[in-house]
């Protein structure tokens, strides 16, 4: 069994150790998660991937919101070059002038709304593109619901529990926080 990955930095395999949730499945794994992207480019990453019988699908922020390049990173070669961008990691870097003018538009222009929509056809679309594949997928998440997020009729497993109670340096998660996703997947697929 070839089983795909899609998603951000919770499944992000750039330097990840061995013992990664996203290592230790069985068969043969296929990851193209990349750190710092939203939904609309995980769903690129399935369109361009090839050759999987089962897709694990984390679902990102709907916080998250697509740029063709981040700005805080101009070096083609770091790992977050074609990161999206969300508030959190913006306020990080105030009094930054970017940071400030990007601050405002998230909080006085951005329609969150709208926002939230758009990463539901998002999470839509790769939920059809699967099924009329017929691939077997597992959409997972490592962040809390705060919205009403398309849920895959109710097949949208939470893992935000195990990145809260086991915050990490790999992928956000500890060496046990790892072995709890593995517990948590090695069932589903």
């Amino acid at each position: 069994m070839n089983t795909l990955i899609i998603g951000d930095s919770f499944a992000d395999p750039t330097g990840a150790p061995p013992d990664s949730w996203h290592r230790c499945l069985p068969g043969k794994i296929t990851n193209l998660a990349r750190a710092g992207v939203g939904q609309y480019k995980i769903l690129k990453q399935l369109e361009s991937a090839k050759d999987y019988d089962n897709v694990i699908v984390l679902v990102t922020s709907e916080y998250r919101i697509h740029a063709l390049q981040n700005p805080f990173y101009t070096d083609k070669d770091h790992r977050h070059h074609n990161s999206d961008l969300i508030l959190s990691d913006i306020e990080s870097r105030l009094p930054d002038l970017r940071s400030q003018h990007l601050c405002y538009w998230f909080k006085h222009i951005m329609d969150m709304d709208h926002a939230v929509y758009i990463h539901n056809l998002l999470l839509e679309k790769i939920e059809m593109t699967l099924t009329e594949k017929q691939v077997p997928f597992t959409p997972i998440t490592f962040f809390p619901r705060m919205n009403d997020i398309h849920d895959f009729d109710g097949q949208l497993l939470d893992l935000s529990h195990i990145a809260k109670l086991y915050p990490g340096n790999v992928n956000h998660l500890s060496h046990t926080g790892h072995q709890r996703v593995v517990d948590a997947l090695k069932e589903l697929i």
